[in-house]
């Protein structure tokens, strides 16, 4: 079968997009076939889908990201209550995929320094090798009484608590009614 000129029967035809993908950055992804397509399969008919399927992964547009730095793609929408995303968006549009980043950390880590809006998302990725260590436990958001930590005013209260400090939130962990975190230090 030849997929490209199914696929631009299909734009055509049906006005729909299919991009293409030669692999997964996301954990736990393993590209089976010969290509990954996404769109919106809804907008493709049933019997061409099968057809798709038989010779490639397919995945739905609107779920899915392409890294910048490597053209893998990523999930951009969680699938569980666990999830975390595997990537990081720099300058508010540039999407680089978490494989990239642990390659080399350093711009990764410098957008994270006294930050409340990121937090470190990938386990890889050990602070402590780069001097940082956990300076106060673990901190809770929620929907359960108590679980009321805010970012922005723990980051505000650690930089007058430890002044010269750079600070990063660390160790995130979602489940389905809060999410829990670690402030990690390092003095300039």
């Amino acid at each position: 079968m030849n997929t490209m000129k199914l696929i631009e029967y299909c734009e055509n035809k049906f006005n729909v997009q299919i991009d293409t993908a030669e692999d997964y950055a996301e954990p736990g992804y393993n590209k089976e076939k010969d290509m990954i397509l996404l769109s919106n399969w809804n907008d493709i008919p049933d019997k061409i889908t099968e057809v798709f399927e038989k010779f490639n992964d397919i995945e739905w547009s609107d779920e899915w990201m392409t890294c910048q730095d490597c053209g893998k793609i990523i999930r951009c929408k969680g699938d569980c209550y666990g999830w975390k995303s595997y990537y990081h968006i720099f300058n508010d549009c540039e999407v680089v995929c978490g494989d990239c980043i642990l390659e080399s950390p350093e711009n990764y880590i410098e957008s994270l320094i006294n930050n409340h809006k990121n937090v470190n998302m990938f386990d890889a990725l050990d602070l402590e090798i780069f001097g940082y260590k956990n300076v106060n436990g673990t901190f809770e958001s929620g929907f359960h009484e108590g679980m009321n930590d805010n970012p922005e005013e723990i980051l505000k209260a650690y930089q007058e608590k430890l002044p010269g400090y750079d600070l990063i939130f660390n160790n995130i962990t979602p489940s389905q009614f809060y999410v829990s975190y670690e402030l990690y230090g390092k003095k300039r």
